[in-house]
């Protein structure tokens, strides 16, 4: 602590109305999320989302202005999940060049897609409103300077805030591919990531040398 005493700072622990809607509204998220799992978005309403949730709908109003909104919120909460699964360690045995870590990386990105189909309508459907893309771009972001740095942890690659958007557009390009994938068969599959890959590494070659040192 900056006054160097050993008491230490705590985070505040909501309790009482506060406690009580956090909770509502991780409940309406998790029920969208289920009700997602088996009927498209477009077709369902807030009103219903609502009534499952056993909430009043003027208090999920509160919470989330409209559906959309709660889209947007349940979309950030999965880039979460999504995170925690795409940037797991990797084993460095495991690599053997960069390109091993984007493959890696890509075959655990499109399978965190193909446990759900939620997922897949959030992040690759068709009828996303514009708010929800936009979203989705300034996260993908940060998920560039993620994977930049997750390469950056086996192999001694530049750090540049250039090859940064770099990675970015060769993640856009990877989820243009994955989409049209999608958007074609319903479904993702070993050909998805193949597609995926194929693209992703063909641009990635062209900004960084096939062999670079261990980091």
């Amino acid at each position: 602590m900056a006054d160097g005493s050993a008491k230490q700072d705590k985070a505040p622990v909501a309790r009482g109305p506060q406690k009580r809607g956090l909770e509502r509204r991780r409940k309406l998220m998790d029920t969208a999320l289920e009700i997602f799992e088996t009927t498209p978005i477009e077709e369902v309403s807030y009103q219903e989302i609502a009534a499952a949730a056993e909430i009043p709908l003027p208090s999920c109003y509160h919470f989330y202005p409209g559906k959309v909104d709660l889209i947007r919120a349940l979309a950030e909460d999965q880039t979460e999940v999504f995170n925690d699964e795409a940037f797991a360690p990797i084993d460095p045995d495991s690599v053997k060049s960069w390109e091993d870590v984007i493959e890696i990386w890509l075959e655990r990105a499109v399978e965190y897609h193909q446990k759900s189909y939620a997922r897949r309508q959030i992040f690759l459907g068709r009828h996303m409103p514009a708010e929800v893309r936009i979203d989705k771009q300034m996260r993908e972001k940060g998920i560039a300077s993620q994977l930049h740095a997750l390469i950056g942890r086996h192999f001694a690659i530049p750090e540049s805030e250039e090859l940064d958007r770099i990675f970015f557009k060769a993640i856009e390009i990877s989820t243009l591919m994955v989409s049209l994938d999608y958007m074609e068969k319903g479904q993702l599959d070993e050909e998805s990531t193949q597609h995926a890959r194929l693209a992703m590494l063909s641009y990635l070659r062209n900004f960084i040398p096939p062999v670079v040192q261990r980091a």
